[in-house]
């Protein structure tokens, strides 16, 4: 990852993230952008006048994100807050999908994730053979 400051606007910056693609792109943006008014995102950070990404071209794995902001904050913070935000929000799902699995596990007889699977070239494991 890169960051370059704007010469031509103030309080702005580019940062260039290699190996990613429109999916990173796109997350990192709204949470970084104040259009958007979600929580913890970028875009509703007040600090933030402008937050956008592109990717250059599109055999190019790297993406362009711009960041603009008021002065109170330089970009690399809201950058890093953004990013910090994106991580704490997977975290989040991630631990409801725990819990709900667990949930699905006790109430049905779902498989455990670490119980081994029939082989499908043991013919003992088919039912009708």
């Amino acid at each position: 990852m890169e960051f370059a400051e704007d010469t031509h606007v103030e309080n702005a910056g580019t940062f260039t993230i290699y190996l990613e693609d429109h999916t990173a792109g796109n997350v990192i943006k709204m949470y970084a952008h104040p259009i958007a008014r979600m929580d913890r995102d970028l875009l509703n950070n007040p600090d933030v006048l402008f937050a956008g990404y592109r990717m250059p071209h599109p055999l190019e794995n790297k993406i362009e994100i711009k960041v603009q902001t008021n002065g109170k904050i330089r970009p690399t913070e809201a950058f890093a807050r953004s990013i910090s935000n994106v991580i704490n929000e997977l975290d989040g799902v991630g631990n409801e999908f725990e819990v709900f699995f667990a949930l699905l596990s006790d109430s049905c007889s779902v498989p455990s994730r670490t119980s081994r699977r029939p082989s499908l070239y043991n013919k003992s494991s088919f039912p009708f053979s």
